[in-house]
């Protein structure tokens, strides 16, 4: 019996971690645009956000950092009528969805929705590749992780340039 006993508490030691709430397999996907300017305004990003937790543990805070020379300028999201309370907050490149009803979290395991967020684009951007940092935070239930962060790729372009031809030079002499 004291040998069962034995076999059952270290069982119980490995199979526990296997049933703690986490966040992990969650992810986020940049849905558009793929690709904005410097001098950029009113630019709406569309995102997928999925809460892939093996098990329980809600999403509570979707966060977004965009570069430096962005400014987020608004944010809303679509949860396909899940009934989610999120509340939008917009602070100078970074915009933070939070939940807004102080319950268990907005997006329960398995679920994701469109989130969308409006910014400025900044006349000094360097062109070339750029990310989107994002965070899912989780209702810290049960064991960590309690959030998952990843980024997401985009391309800053070049300003535009007026063509130049000889006439157009031969002109300006």
């Amino acid at each position: 019996m004291k040998k069962l006993l034995s076999t059952l508490a270290i069982l119980a030691m490995f199979v526990a971690p296997a049933f703690a709430q986490n966040m992990s397999g969650g992810y986020v996907n940049l849905i558009s645009p793929t690709t904005v300017n410097p001098g950029d305004t009113g630019v709406m990003f569309t995102f997928y956000v999925y809460n892939g937790s093996p098990d329980t543990e809600w999403t509570k805070n979707v966060i977004f950092t965009f570069p430096t020379c962005f400014t987020v300028t608004a944010g809303s999201y679509n949860d396909g009528g899940l009934g989610w309370v999120f509340n939008f907050v917009a602070a100078g490149n970074v915009g933070s969805f939070l939940d807004g009803d102080g319950g268990w979290g907005e997006i329960y395991d398995g679920d994701g929705g469109y989130f969308y967020v409006t910014v400025d684009v900044g006349g000094g951007c360097p062109a070339g590749p750029a990310q989107v940092a994002w965070q899912q935070d989780g209702d810290v239930w049960g064991s960590p992780p309690h959030f998952i962060t990843g980024v997401c790729d985009f391309t800053i372009g070049g300003t535009a340039v007026e063509p130049s031809t000889f006439s157009s030079v031969k002109a300006l002499y």
